[in-house]
């Protein structure tokens, strides 16, 4: 079912030690592609969820997401 999140997950993402890593490579992306790639805060702040859970982000950013992610991590909706 779409759009159901299995409890887990929601503990995994909420867990101190997990948003303080999550942070620490958000920050780390951004140091390392903020000037030769444009890359925003947010968009690592997003990509560091959706790498640390391995879940696909379904955006129209994909330029920018397929920099950080994973390719497999990075879907395009359809219009």
């Amino acid at each position: 079912m779409i759009g159901v999140v299995n409890s887990s997950v929601i503990v995994r993402l909420f867990r101190k030690d997990t948003v303080v890593q999550q942070w620490l490579w958000a920050m780390e992306q951004m140091q390392k592609y903020r000037l030769s790639r444009g890359i925003e805060m947010n968009d690592c702040l997003i990509a560091s969820v959706c790498a640390r859970l391995q879940i696909p982000i379904y955006t129209h950013n994909i330029k920018d997401m397929q920099k950080i992610l994973p390719i497999s991590l990075v879907i395009q909706p359809i219009n």
